[in-house]
Formats: C-alpha cells, structure tokens, sequence
C-alpha cells in the first residue's frame, strides 16, 4: 500500500486536502460509487489538478456491474446524456488524460451491448468482449436449477404450477414446506456443523408493498403454529428433510458440480438434527430466535432486513427469514 498514492477515503469522498499532489511518482489510486454527486466532484478534482498529470499520465477505470448505470439511457440520437454516464464518459475523453483504459464487469451484459451502439463517447466495448471462465465452484443458474425443465439434477425444487383451482392454501402448504426445510437447514448449520455466521431465507414474489405484508403476515402464523405445536414442526421437518437429502446424495452433487464425490459430506439424517430443531426457533446462548423481517420502501426501520454485527460480543447469529420487494437491490449481500 505505501507505494500506492490513495486520494479517497473509506466514505468515498476525495480526502481533504488533497487538491494537489506532493509525491505524483507513485501510482495514484481511488475508489468510488457510481453516484452523481461522487463523479461530479471526481470531475472537478480532475480539472483542478489536470495540469499536474503531464503527457504521459495512463488512466485505468475498472467498472464494476457496468451495466447498472453506466449505459446512456437517454436518446442517444439526438446527443443526450443520462448523469452517470456522462460522468463516466467526461473523465474517459477527459483531455487531461491521453492513454485510457475502460473495463467493464458484469454477469448480464445486455444493457451494455445493446442500448447504444458504438459512437463518439460512447460505452460500448471498443476493442474487446471477453467471457470469463466459470471457477469450478460457482455455484449458479446451471447448478440451481438444472439445463432444462426435465434435468435430473437440479438442486432446486421448482414447485408445481399452479392451477385456476388452486386456493391459497396450496401456497401456504408449499410455503411452510419451505419454512420446515429453512428451520433443518439451520439446526444442520448451527448445531451440527459449528456454523457462526447469519442464515437467511428469502420470499420474494413481487414489487408491491401491500403482498409484503400479506406474505408476512403468513410466515408469521406458520412460525408461530410451528412453535405451539412441536410435533406438527417435526413431522413437516422430517417429510422434507429426508426427501431433500435423498436427492442431493454426494454422488448427485459430485454430478452438479463435476467434481469429486469425496468433496462432498452426506447430509445427516434426521434423528441427528430433530432435537436442535425447536431451538431454531427459540433461540439459545449461542443463537438468536427465528426472526422474520420485510424489506420494501414502507417498512419500519425495525422492520428491515438487518444484520447484527458478529464482531460485538454481545451479538449472535440471527436465523432470518426475509420477506423482500423494491428495496433489494443489485450488490446485496443475503447472508447465508
């Protein structure tokens, strides 16, 4: 780090001070969210110190997830500009700067291919598109759900589709099937294999505020009919539990992912993981209780999907089963 010359600080903002250089020999290096206020005083940082750069200065701009917010999405006919990209491209054709690099990342780069084409401050990929090689663990959409709807290795279970004359209680019984298999999973992480870290479940099935509440307000009576009635919990527990860890033997993994059957542990049964399952949703010395949050723009700030710090002590890892909507966006992180 001492022979990089850093010009932000952890808030993103250019440090104080900092409106001219007193050691240009070193690699100058920043970080910063693609955020109008943010670029706009990058860009006047740039003018201010422009003259310092000299002929030879060579920018590199890394753009993570480039097709959020970088495209143009105005009318690019008429020579229009949308904020964040004309920040972005103000410092790319910037005349302080005559060697630029520009590299994008992202895992869906449609928007930047597709709504503007190549042009004279345009972002479309200049000289190259280049596909990066899958890691051997990546665990995604192929993994998930299968190559086609018959594969016979999906690790996910597609519910069944649903009819005209299916109620709502068809989707409750999917539902707590559901909750039954996220209250094994945790008793399997905390108790029998030592985890520490948070564990989250996530519904989300629209945008609209007002299902949020329903669908909580669902979760909440599954949990608490779970709570008073044990046996009904061990019983739906352990229908989804064994059907679960018959499908996703070690050899069925190995499959998934082409790798080694060694890699992989066999799930436990369940008479190991039974007596743990009512302190999921009570909680313990080493655990929170089962705790069931939404996330939408109307929620409470008590209400919001939320995280307990695990670096504090007197914090414990958190069981969560998140109800979500217009507030989850792209880079969040659902732990566990």
């Amino acid at each position: 780090r001492q022979s990089w010359y850093n010009i932000t600080s952890e808030t993103d903002n250019l440090r104080a001070g900092q409106m001219q250089f007193l050691d240009i020999a070193k690699p100058i290096f920043g970080v910063f969210k693609k955020n109008a206020t943010i670029l706009k005083n990058l860009n006047n940082w740039i003018e201010n110190n422009g003259h310092f750069f000299g002929n030879n200065f060579k920018l590199l701009i890394i753009d993570d997830e480039c097709d959020q917010a970088s495209p143009n999405v105005r009318d690019y006919k008429t020579g229009e500009e949308s904020t964040i990209n004309k920040r972005l491209t103000d410092i790319i054709y910037n005349n302080h700067f005559p060697y630029v690099t520009y590299i994008g990342y992202t895992a869906t780069p449609f928007a930047s291919i597709l709504n503007e084409p190549p042009g004279e401050r345009s972002l479309y990929p200049e000289d190259f598109i280049h596909t990066l090689a899958k890691p051997v663990r990546h665990f995604g959409v192929k993994e998930v759900f299968g190559q086609s709807q018959d594969s016979d290795i999906p690790m996910a279970v597609i519910m069944k589709q649903l009819k005209e004359s299916d109620d709502d209680e068809e989707l409750v019984k999917e539902l707590k099937s559901a909750i039954a298999y996220f209250i094994c999973v945790c008793a399997s992480r905390y108790f029998i294999r030592g985890h520490s870290k948070h564990t989250t479940m996530l519904v989300h099935t629209s945008s609209r505020v007002n299902e949020h509440q329903e669908w909580k307000n669902i979760i909440s009576t599954i949990v608490n009919n779970f709570k008073n009635n044990n046996d009904d919990m061990i019983d739906e527990c352990r229908r989804i539990w064994e059907k679960q860890r018959l499908r996703l033997s070690p050899d069925v993994l190995s499959r998934i992912f082409n790798m080694n059957e060694s890699e992989f542990v066999a799930t436990e049964p369940f008479s190991s993981i039974q007596p743990e399952l009512v302190r999921v949703l009570n909680g313990t010395d080493k655990i929170d209780a089962l705790k069931i949050s939404m996330d939408n723009s109307s929620a409470n700030t008590n209400e919001r999907l939320f995280y307990p710090d695990l670096s504090v002590e007197s914090n414990k890892p958190c069981p969560i089963i998140a109800v979500g909507g217009n507030t989850l966006s792209r880079g969040l992180t659902l732990e566990g």
